[in-house]
């Protein structure tokens, strides 16, 4: 980066001096954007953690999903939040719809397909008889 003056330089020392100026330039406004970074991500909740927390806090998730996940993920045992919640969704579903006998992909893909979906009444019925069987 050319620091010095807008003449063309007379001699090799001028431009050595030249590209000093312009590197110590450089620098100053390197580090003065860096200190700015800083104040925007300290101002945004601080560190990437804790911004994956407060961005985790903000999500509207299903009372059973949150229920299995919400303390493992925020205390960092990621990989088992979205184990135990992806297992509360399969329970979730297999309620919903009644098909105790399917598992997994199988489940979702004839619950969740147009073909095959289950008709309103159908899961109507389901509540209702569970609903009942608790009484």
């Amino acid at each position: 980066m050319w620091g010095g003056g807008p003449i063309v330089p007379n001699s090799d020392e001028d431009v050595i001096e030249g590209y000093a100026e312009g590197k110590t330039k450089a620098e100053t406004v390197a580090r003065a954007l860096l200190k700015h970074l800083e104040e925007k991500r300290s101002d945004l909740g601080g560190t990437n953690a804790e911004r994956v927390r407060t961005a985790f806090r903000g999500l509207d998730l299903h009372p059973r999903i949150a229920a299995v996940a919400t303390d493992l993920y925020l205390n960092g045992h990621h990989n088992e939040a979205v184990f135990n919640a992806s297992k509360a969704l399969v329970n979730l579903v297999k309620e919903r719809s009644g098909r105790y006998d399917l598992d997994g992909a199988g489940l979702m893909t004839t619950v969740l397909s147009k073909n095959t979906r289950s008709s309103p009444s159908t899961i109507s019925r389901t509540r209702r008889t569970r609903t009942s069987n608790r009484a």
